[in-house]
């Protein structure tokens, strides 16, 4: 990795240890220890732009002298274990294939299904299971125009107006090459401008993927891939597109699948690292099968999977939430790989009004990394045996927004403490690249953050 390799890290020992052991299930109120000790980091970060930083009042707890984080959310709900109404996997389904030639015994020939059998490449398959859902929104009443209404229902069945103007018409830059019949469109195949275009866009598609939400609503495919495309279009190459994006809607429709498939490589792309780091780092590569899955299970249970444990003692470090190091190792591999930190520095910001130069992880980024992580994971519970489990938005997202959800809880409790945290992982991973069950449970039961003063 071309980055300096930054030798210094974050000290984050906590005022309060955790009273938790790994295997003890007792209440992670904690008990008194050392005060706490901050040393900063030996790097200097461009300053932030104003706004960035978010200020939040602490709470008070009785006459403690350190306002506490309550680690306990009896109020969170946790993931439900095989509801009915949860969005699931459809990867065991097959599709049907019918033998015209069949004869009936009164002589008759009528259609009959031959044995079920693919009938699609296994890679198209997951494509298909991974592909992005449409998911409607919240109608908002009396924000769209009658004829912005319009457009976004044209958009969203991406339906083509024959009376459009012919490609040929378009300026050479902006005309679509179209492949054989029955093949989609292509990347490769397009003119230079249009292929900057297409590669900016899946640029930005992937970058919001991990610094804003990992699983977006898109309300239709066409308006979601336009938004980034015309972000993409910019100079003067790319004034024809433009053009084009913002006068013809059935050009967004057409060019949508391209930027689109790449959601789902990317998180596809997370939990195939996640598969290949957690047997090792979770320390049962080379255990029997019914020791796995007594591993896994303990793991999964409230989302223990996402703390590390003091090997002499056995503890779970519930001070140090996501810092697992399955987690620590996907997120290098997954995104910091390359130039990524420096050409995306600025993109990076903190939470801290005294610190705007201690950047964080974003949220996005942490909660896809320990989904990753689960789905790996997932896989050896119900035998100890590796079964492999689609990563499908359907049977994942829930998982990802239990995360989401935990640190927006802890950090309207503890800001200040979560933001050394969210520091401190920050540091771990760009320092240098290192070579469908549930969960019961929610893991913020288990996080044990002492909140300080900001000034600290």
């Amino acid at each position: 990795m071309p980055l300096s390799v930054v030798k210094s890290a974050v000290s984050l020992r906590s005022g309060r240890s955790s009273a938790a052991s790994w295997s003890s299930g007792q209440d992670l109120r904690v008990p008194d220890s050392d005060a706490e000790e901050d040393v900063a980091p030996s790097i200097v970060l461009p300053p932030k732009k104003k706004g960035k930083s978010v200020s939040r009042k602490n709470q008070a707890y009785g006459g403690d002298d350190m306002r506490l984080h309550e680690a306990i959310a009896k109020s969170l709900s946790t993931i439900p274990v095989d509801t009915s109404d949860r969005r699931r996997s459809t990867g065991s389904e097959q599709d049907m294939v019918i033998d015209s030639k069949v004869v009936d015994s009164d002589g008759e020939s009528r259609p009959a299904p031959k044995k079920v059998r693919k009938v699609s490449a296994a890679r198209q398959k997951q494509d298909k299971l991974e592909r992005p859902e449409v998911r409607p929104a919240p109608a908002v009443a009396g924000k769209l125009s009658k004829g912005l209404k319009t457009q976004l229902d044209r958009i969203a069945v991406a339906s083509v107006d024959a009376a459009s103007r012919p490609e040929s018409e378009w300026h050479m830059s902006a005309r679509i090459m179209f492949p054989a019949p029955g093949k989609d469109i292509g990347l490769t195949s397009q003119t230079e401008e249009l292929k900057a275009v297409l590669r900016g866009c899946i640029e930005f598609i992937k970058l919001s993927l991990v610094f804003e939400d990992a699983y977006p609503a898109i309300v239709s495919r066409a308006g979601f891939a336009r938004s980034y495309l015309l972000s993409a279009a910019q100079g003067s190459a790319a004034v024809h597109i433009k053009h084009r994006l913002e006068t013809d809607l059935s050009f967004a429709a057409r060019l949508a699948d391209i930027p689109l498939d790449r959601i789902n490589i990317t998180r596809g792309d997370f939990k195939r690292i996640a598969a290949q780091e957690v047997p090792g780092l979770y320390r049962f590569a080379h255990l029997p099968a019914v020791e796995v899955r007594t591993i896994v299970t303990e793991r999964l249970q409230d989302h223990r999977y996402i703390f590390p444990v003091d090997s002499a003692t056995n503890r779970l470090k519930g001070e140090l939430p996501f810092h697992h190091e399955a987690i620590v190792s996907v997120l290098k591999k997954a995104v910091f790989t390359g130039q990524f930190r420096t050409r995306n520095l600025d993109l990076f910001a903190s939470t801290s009004v005294n610190h705007p130069d201690r950047v964080e992880l974003p949220d996005a980024m942490v909660c896809l990394a320990a989904t990753a992580v689960y789905g790996a994971l997932v896989e050896y519970r119900a035998t100890g045996i590796l079964q492999n489990i689609p990563f499908t938005e359907g049977a994942y997202e829930d998982i990802y927004r239990n995360h989401m959800r935990t640190l927006i809880d802890t950090r309207a409790t503890a800001p200040v403490a979560l933001h050394r945290v969210l520091h401190r992982l920050y540091i771990l991973v760009t320092e240098s690249t290192a070579a469908t069950a549930t969960a019961t449970g929610s893991s913020f039961v288990l996080i044990n953050l002492v909140e300080v003063p900001e000034s600290d």
